[in-house]
């Protein structure tokens, strides 16, 4: 078997400095996000005139380089899509699905105008910057989750734009609402109407409840807790609270929080639906088991032990990977390197899907 196109699943972009001050529209310039300088000399992520996160942002974006101390100086293939297919090219990837980074602090704007301004803005300067190489460059719209009307108007305006194959939500509540609400349906409905796929993509501890987080002060203990936590939970909502029932066709994928739980953790949601708490989510016809294994697609970062045994158990055809690029945890270069010894072991065939025709067939690639 030939290999088929080699497909990064999660990459990132780094939002230029004027993004949202240059692009939205004047009543909400005031409170768009931007970037400033603290009184203690770090660079920060402000929003409404307050911070979005107590992390500095200046080296998010620095795979490979180090620390930097100017946002400026981050991986110009973040910025710049021109440099972004050099980087494609060099590591051996056919194709790239793009998400933010500053963007996965949005989440916590309570005004849903605001946010759905900042998307708007956000969404406009994505598409200019794939159109730059159509048949590589693809994207996750940022949609304003907080105000679900306004999140169906979102996913409505840029259906029909060729590079926008999914859209990205964030897995904690936005204002209060858990991802299991119905209240929901109306976003997931619009995405089924445009055949795009519902990412589910964590960011660093922000301005969003987050489970756990409270109990730690130290980023260590925080990071690792957000991302897998907080995606557990998400599978546990949409899956439990019949996003997947009501919306068979709809696709999700859950990124960039490690893969190697979601094995034990369907057994313990089969568990509890075959057993005596079964009869409390009478709206699910079938297993949580079997909806993920219709449905949804796991992300895998290059180097995870687990990749092998979790395959085995839910299905070669349920692993998507990502490079993380140009994220300073990421592995650069040489992620491509990386990820094909993690898979060694594997057919070809399964090398295949997990390194390119899973993803094509989560994103409507094909």
């Amino acid at each position: 078997m030939t290999e088929r196109r080699i497909i990064d699943a999660d990459g990132h972009i780094l939002e230029p400095r004027g993004l949202w001050i240059d692009r939205m529209e004047g009543r909400f310039k005031d409170a768009a996000p931007r970037i400033e300088r603290h009184e203690d000399g770090r660079e920060l992520l402000f929003i409404e005139d307050r911070p979005a996160s107590p992390l500095p942002i200046s080296s998010l974006g620095s795979a490979g380089l180090g620390i930097v101390e100017d946002w400026d100086d981050n991986q110009p293939g973040g910025f710049d899509p021109r440099e972004r297919i050099k980087v494609l090219d060099a590591e051996g990837i056919d194709a790239t699905v793009l998400y933010p980074t500053l963007g996965l602090f949005v989440g916590g704007v309570e005004d849903g105008e605001l946010s759905a301004a900042i998307a708007r803005a956000y969404n406009d300067w994505l598409a200019e910057f794939c159109s730059h190489a159509p048949d590589r460059l693809f994207a996750a719209a940022m949609i304003p989750m907080q105000d679900i009307a306004l999140a169906e108007a979102e996913v409505r305006r840029i259906g029909d734009l060729d590079c926008f194959r999914s859209i990205f939500i964030r897995p904690n509540p936005y204002c209060g609402r858990s991802l299991h609400s119905r209240k929901c349906d109306p976003v997931w409905k619009a995405c089924a109407d445009f055949d795009l796929a519902v990412a589910v993509h964590e960011g660093a501890v922000g301005n969003m409840e987050t489970a756990g987080v409270d109990r730690f002060e130290n980023l260590f203990f925080r990071h690792i807790i957000a991302h897998t936590v907080e995606m557990q939970i998400a599978v546990l909502c949409l899956i439990g609270g019949g996003a997947m029932e009501r919306f068979p066709s709809l696709r999700f994928a859950f990124m960039e929080a490690g893969g190697g739980w979601i094995a034990s953790w369907l057994d313990r949601m089969n568990d509890h639906y075959e057993g005596v708490f079964g009869a409390m989510v009478p709206w699910l016809s079938r297993k949580p088991s079997e909806y993920f294994e219709r449905q949804c697609y796991i992300s895998f970062d290059p180097g995870e032990r687990t990749v092998n045994s979790v395959a085995e158990l839910i299905g070669a055809d349920r692993v998507i990977w990502g490079t993380d690029f140009p994220h300073t945890d990421g592995t650069y270069p040489g992620f491509m390197r990386e990820m094909r010894e993690s898979i060694a072991g594997f057919s070809e065939a399964d090398r295949d899907r997990i390194l390119g025709s899973n993803a094509a067939t989560l994103y409507a690639l094909d």
